[in-house]
This record gives structure tokens, sequence and C-alpha cells, in this order.
């Protein structure tokens, strides 16, 4: 399985990817063109829609969750309230959405994880789609527990500030693939 953590539809460069992650707050735009290019492809963002943050999990051009970040930062409103599990399956792939600060809500990641690791599907992933500072997963081994899934952190590329690299981490924490600067990450999942 391809996962692909891009900022911009032509960072993808693949024919056949199974997951594409945009950062949080991406261009709406470019979220569209790779839906229409790859609609095969499982495509995980988080938007601004209003004063909130909206995730999505896009898959055959329908948004298959209803997630508003719960958590209020400098740029979007939070609702203070759980979702529902922002979870979408497929017979090969099962994804879970954590959108930014929400990794911070024991509760929420518990429920996801538990969720995301039952599942009968072949590749578990939890995605963040992210605007993070550098204080953010800085280590080489992730500090909040993901159980036996995968995990995939798209984080911005503005240089305005000391950011989060990009990466995937297997399961058991460990980060296997990680950006140098500020490039496309494409990863294929190795099973263990």
């Amino acid at each position: 399985m391809l996962v692909c953590c891009v900022t911009k539809f032509d960072e993808i460069g693949t024919p056949h990817p199974g997951l594409i992650v945009f950062p949080e707050y991406a261009n709406g735009l470019e979220i569209k063109k790779a839906a229409h290019e790859y609609p095969e492809s499982v495509i995980v963002a988080a938007v601004k829609t209003g004063q909130r943050s909206r995730g999505l999990i896009l898959h055959r051009a329908l948004n298959r969750i209803e997630y508003l970040k719960v958590n209020t930062d400098g740029t979007t409103v939070g609702t203070g309230r759980l979702p529902k599990l922002p979870v979408y399956e497929t017979d090969d792939l099962c994804v879970g959405v954590l959108i930014c600060m929400d990794v911070q809500i024991p509760e929420l990641v518990r429920e996801l994880v538990a969720r995301v690791s039952s599942s009968l599907s072949t590749y578990k992933i939890v995605c963040i789609p992210a605007h993070m500072g550098s204080n953010w997963f800085s280590g080489p081994t992730l500090d909040v527990n993901f159980g036996n899934v995968f995990v995939a952190l798209c984080n911005h590329t503005q240089q305005d500030r000391p950011r989060c690299k990009s990466f995937i981490a297997g399961p058991h924490r460990t980060k296997t693939h990680e950006q140098l600067d500020t490039e496309p990450l494409h990863a294929e999942l190795k099973l263990q």
C-alpha cells in the first residue's frame, strides 16, 4: 500500500497511491484535483470551513465522515464535543482521522485506535492532517500510543516557523519514514 503525504496535487506523482494525506488547512482545489484524478485512492485532509476545521475522508468522490475538530487553536474554533468516530473502511484499508491537536484527547485517541485496530482490513492506519510546530512528535518514537496501527502525519510546509516534519510510523510507535525538509513523502507500508 503506497501512502503519499503531500501539500499539493502535483506532489502525488504516482499512478496508483492507496492513500493520499493532505495537511490541515489544505487548499480545497488541490484536494478536489486529487479526488478527480485518483477516485480509487482514499484521500484524507482537513479544510477550514468558516471558523471550523473539518476532517475529510474522500473515496470515489464522496466524503465518508463527519468530523469537526474538537480543540480550539489560534486559527479555528473547536466544537468541544467528541465526534462520531471518524473511521472509513474498505476491504483492504481501515483509516481513522485525528485533526492536529485532537491527538491530545486521550478518550478520542483510545476509541479511534481501538476501532481501527479491530478492523479485518489488511492495512490499519490513523491519519493526522496537521498544522504543527516543531514541539510535536520530535523524536524517532511517538509519544502518543497508537497501538498496533500505522500512523501517517502530514504537516504544512510553511517556512515562517519551525515545524514538525511529516512522517509515517509503523505499528509499535517507531517512525519508519520522515521528511528531510519539505519534500512530499511517499512510503510503501510494510506489514510485519
